[in-house]
């Protein structure tokens, strides 16, 4: 894979790096496109063994959840026509551009084709207890064998295909087995037809060719549903995003489609509507809905200077937004590409099975032969003469009970499953090594400003001195505030307006902002001034005897209220604390993590919000780079690091980090940057992604060792040859039901 160098952050002579594909040049392409029959990680080895071995393809990789594969290739070797042929013949067609509505309708014919096949293999276990029940005409044994052949050759036709096109490049998979396995059971019974049925219970032989099909289809429909629901997902969230704007220009409104609306063109959005694209509020005030992009429940105020994202709702009045994003790169849009991303995922436990898988079909294969020889050869020599029947009865039970479709199924369907129920929390899994790591202990470390606290000022404390009341302070200091677009300024005349009603001011005049100092003018004749100690200082203003020292004001951002030539009072500011972010701190801590905190504020600040959170190891003061340096001392210590933020300063750390986690309303390059990504500003998601992961690989395990359990020590006992096929056809449809049952029933 060519790679590119895209530099994300830079801070003096240190650049952060993500990889991106590049095309070198004219002479190598790439084919890139959905494809319809992959049903589990064979199919994925199966492609990628026979595209490597055509001259000219210089990579392959296949994603099995996403269902695509990319091919890099020399096009002076190699056609695209001639990989599109080859992907044919093994049974794997492309569906560049399909629909939605497209992927329904094969969906629907495999649903078809699977409720076909079910019907056949019921007939077939009726007539087969008829058969164990009742002296029954050797007619029930060749209806029996007339299904089966059926349901393998018309129904499983497709596998049958894909099987002999696999061997013909050598490759043994799932399909080759259930191909060897089918055609074992016809052999057999039909031998016990024309010779012994009661040596070869041809009944028995025939239900193996038939349950062996229908599971196997059930397989491939099993993994497509998965991935179809993780598609709709993806699509709904799409959906939410309006196809028209109204954008206003020179005086008119005029609706277009709103891939042709531009940044910095203006809209109008309407009460009930959705916002059509991302941007910020120039005119108009309004509540905006924003559960379906963040999840926060409430209406959010919104007033011109703030933002607001496509697909979000406009409550109450109407607004004129500034268009930031185009289409393609709105909030929903990016959100969407994470959630692809996401279903492309592939743990090292699913690497691990990869490997195991590549040696498993041929054991099986190689078992079965052993067994068939053995007892053939062996009773031979020892002068007993052959067993045929155990031989037989080893053979095909080997073959049934290592019929691979539960190891397969059981890793990539718990990924699957886990990730879309993760989306429709809001957290969108983006790099393999997120589940493997919260699924284990280690250390998460939190920004402060926007992550754990709301990243704006709010007002604590207000101390009036002198005589004068809290309502009377507030109400001069915002009298004065309301000039000034200073976001400190803002929220005092927020809490003003809380806390008064009405704010009462006459005859204000003079006002003059004196910029990182504060505010200063005249109020009813008399001066007046809002702001730093320094300020107070340098317009002469008197303190008070006493009242100023208050250890309720460490850590917090403190401004003075002078009237008429002296202090009345002081304002107490500080970020106030996210939602759940308390609640996360706890949680991850009674799961087994460290939780730290890292900011580039203050001692004092830092020291407030860690107490407030109950969070012992902080460290304040930081510039990205120190971030990263504590990171990597933490990992140089064997510790596995865990970095949330949502501002264009954590990107390095979330790069750094063993895992990297992005709040969604934070900075693009923050998101890029990171191998999740929470669709909200709250931060107890952090938990509940910890709590998700954990399930996902407890489920997988479990998943693994149901397939292990029943095939892995099955495959043994049926070489004996003591176990008759139809036990080992029940064994192996308990295995697949109940993965199938705790993937999709078991709550994630």
């Amino acid at each position: 894979m060519i790679r590119c160098l895209t530099k994300i952050f830079e801070h003096e002579t240190t650049w952060y790096t993500k990889g991106c594909l590049v095309e070198d040049s004219e002479r190598y392409r790439v084919l890139v496109g959905k494809l319809e029959g992959l049903q589990c990680s064979f199919c994925v080895s199966t492609i990628q063994n026979a595209l490597s071995k055509i001259p000219g393809v210089e990579e392959v990789n296949v994603s099995l959840a996403h269902e695509e594969v990319y091919v890099r290739y020399d096009s002076r070797v190699v056609s695209k026509a001639r990989i599109e042929g080859i992907l044919e013949k093994l049974g794997f067609k492309l569906l560049a551009g399909k629909s939605g509505a497209d992927r329904e309708e094969l969906l629907r014919a495999e649903r078809s084709r699977l409720v076909k096949s079910a019907l056949i293999s019921l007939v077939v276990g009726s007539l087969m207890a008829y058969m164990k029940l009742y002296d029954a005409p050797q007619q029930v044994s060749i209806a029996i064998g007339v299904l089966a052949f059926v349901n393998l050759v018309v129904l499983g036709g497709k596998y049958l295909s894909m099987s002999l096109n696999a061997l013909r490049r050598g490759i043994l998979n799932q399909h080759v087995l259930m191909t060897a396995t089918a055609l074992a059971g016809l052999a057999g019974g039909t031998l016990g037809l024309l010779t012994d049925p009661g040596s070869f219970p041809p009944g028995e032989f025939y239900g193996v060719t038939s349950f062996v099909t229908t599971y196997h289809i059930l397989g491939g429909y099993a993994a497509g549903y998965a991935r179809k629901k993780a598609s709709d997902a993806i699509e709904r969230l799409r959906g939410l995003q309006p196809l028209t704007a109204r954008v206003v220009s020179g005086g008119r409104i005029v609706e277009k489609d709103v891939a042709s609306v531009r940044p910095g063109d203006l809209i109008l959005v309407r009460p009930g509507e959705r916002i059509p694209l991302d941007g910020v509020i120039v005119d108009g005030e309004t509540s905006i809905d924003e559960s379906i992009v963040t999840g926060e429940s409430m209406p959010v105020d919104k007033r011109p200077g703030d933002r607001v994202l496509a697909g979000s709702i406009n409550v109450t009045g109407a607004v004129v937004v500034r268009v930031s994003r185009p289409l393609g790169e709105s909030f929903i849009a990016r959100i969407a590409r994470h959630m692809e991303e996401m279903r492309g995922l592939k743990p090292p436990i699913l690497q691990l099975l990869d490997r195991v898988l590549a040696v498993y079909v041929p054991m099986v294969l190689a078992v079965s032969l052993a067994a068939l020889a053995y007892w053939v050869v062996v009773p031979w020599v020892l002068g007993e003469g052959p067993e045929v029947t155990r031989a037989a009865f080893a053979s095909l039970t080997v073959l049934v009970m290592g019929y691979p479709c539960a190891l397969g199924m059981s890793v990539p369907l718990s990924m699957i499953r886990g990730g879309q129920a993760a989306a429709l929390r809001g957290i969108l899994f983006r790099s393999s090594e997120a589940f493997h790591v919260l699924s284990s202990r280690g250390t998460i470390l939190f920004d402060k400003t926007g992550t754990l606290t709301e990243g704006r000022p709010r007002v604590e404390i207000v101390r009036a001195l002198d005589g004068y009341s809290e309502a009377e302070v507030l109400r001069i200091a915002a009298c004065l505030e309301v000039f000034s677009n200073h976001p400190l300024a803002r929220s005092i005349v927020d809490e003003a307006y809380e806390r008064l009603g009405i704010i009462e001011c006459r005859n204000v005049g003079n006002v003059v902002e004196r910029r990182g100092m504060g505010v200063v003018g005249t109020i009813e004749g008399r001066r007046a001034l809002t702001g730093r100690r320094e300020l107070v200082e340098e317009e002469g203003f008197t303190w008070p005897g006493k009242g100023l020292e208050d250890p309720g004001f460490r850590g917090l951002t403190t401004l003075f209220v002078g009237f008429d030539g002296r202090v009345i009072g002081v304002i107490g500011l500080s970020d106030g604390l996210r939602k759940g972010a308390k609640e996360a701190v706890r949680e991850l801590e009674s799961m087994g993590f460290r939780v730290g905190m890292l900011t580039g504020d203050s001692e004092a600040a830092a020291s407030r919000i860690a107490g407030l959170l109950g969070i012992g190891f902080y460290r304040a003061g930081l510039l990205p780079d120190g971030k990263t340096s504590l990171i990597r001392d933490l990992q140089r210590r064997g510790e596995r690091v865990v970095m949330v933020g949502d501002g264009i300063n954590d990107a390095p750390s979330l790069t750094v980090a063993d895992i990297g986690i992005a709040m969604g309303t934070g900075a693009d390059i923050t998101l890029d940057a990171a191998d999740m990504v929470i669709t909200d500003s709250n931060p107890y998601k952090v938990a509940v992604a910890v709590r998700m992961a954990r399930r996902m690989y407890r489920h997988t395990k479990q998943n693994l060792g149901i397939a292990f359990s029943l095939n892995g020590l099955g495959v043994p006992l049926a070489s004996t040859g003591l176990l008759q096929p139809y036990w080992a056809m029940i064994a192996m449809i308990l295995s697949v039901t109940m993965i199938l049952a705790n993937t999709f029933l078991r709550k994630i």
